[in-house]
């Protein structure tokens, strides 16, 4: 038996919080038995580097949102464009409580939320609140050693942001508070450290070699540039200073919903098969 987990990759913000585990959404979620949904806000067009908040995106959104409207609460892992950084994408989380009609949202750079979102979801669910925390957990100051540059965390910060906001939904105190990246690890650590996995076996005889051929053209100073400049220039990119915007959000909500009635159709008809 050897460790699952090693303590430098939980405890260093620099490494990026391993997505693929679900060892910590078994402990903090298993009291409710409702896993967090992964849910993307943003779409990689063409040659672009930096995903876009755009028409595709935010319908496929709010079809999701529709979809689940039967349910008491939803929680969301939410994947949005990085306003931190143009070469890769942050999560964020939002919780969705539809009997008190209440959106919750928490981006741990503390941001508000986006406006494309915040202008779609009003128009999808205008009955809905929207109460975003605006408490800032990526940026420990009295670490001098850890910054917004290289501070990894929003994944793991998104899932403790998910827990407490299911601590809010079903009236328990509210535990959402301003801790930081390097608390949430060390308590991850904590939860994490005990957990073992077995060694791999090993089958005889089945070895298998990769070869690789041939080597990666190293780019130029020149192409490294262009690249660069390439991806500042695509990161400007806003749905909301197009000049049809408005009408960019009501055709988001009109796919939506049609797609959210396609699916209830779907459903029904399930439903009478089964009743047959």
């Amino acid at each position: 038996m050897v460790a699952k987990y090693k303590e430098d990759n939980v405890l260093n913000p620099h490494l990026p919080w391993n997505e693929k585990s679900e060892d910590l959404d078994n402990i903090l979620f298993k009291q409710n038995g409702a896993y967090p949904k992964r849910l993307f806000c943003s779409y990689v067009v063409g040659e672009s580097t930096q995903g876009k908040i755009n028409v595709r995106a935010l319908s496929d959104m709010g079809t999701i949102l529709l979809n689940d409207q039967q349910n008491h609460y939803n929680l969301y892992h939410v994947t949005i464009p990085s306003k931190e950084c143009f070469c890769g994408d942050h999560a964020v989380a939002m919780a969705v409580d539809n009997k008190t009609k209440t959106i919750y949202y928490h981006d741990s750079h503390g941001e508000d939320m986006r406006k494309e979102m915040k202008d779609f979801l009003r128009l999808l669910l205008p009955e809905y609140k929207i109460d975003i925390n605006h408490s800032k957990q990526q940026e420990d100051v009295r670490n001098p050693f850890v910054s917004e540059e290289n501070d990894n965390s929003c994944v793991l910060l998104t899932k403790y942001n998910l827990r407490d906001m299911w601590y809010k939904i079903n009236g328990h105190k509210d535990k959402i508070c301003d801790y930081s990246s390097i608390q949430a690890r060390k308590d991850a650590w904590r939860k994490l450290r005990n957990i073992q996995k077995e060694e791999p076996t090993k089958d005889a005889g089945t070895t298998k070699f990769t070869i690789k051929f041939g080597a990666k053209k190293t780019p130029s100073k020149e192409e490294i540039e262009a690249q660069k400049q390439a991806e500042k220039e695509d990161f400007k990119y806003r749905m909301y200073n197009e000049p049809n915007y408005n009408e960019m959000l009501q055709e988001a909500v009109k796919r939506a919903k049609s797609n959210h009635l396609a699916y209830c159709k779907q459903v029904q008809l399930q439903r009478g098969g089964l009743n047959k």
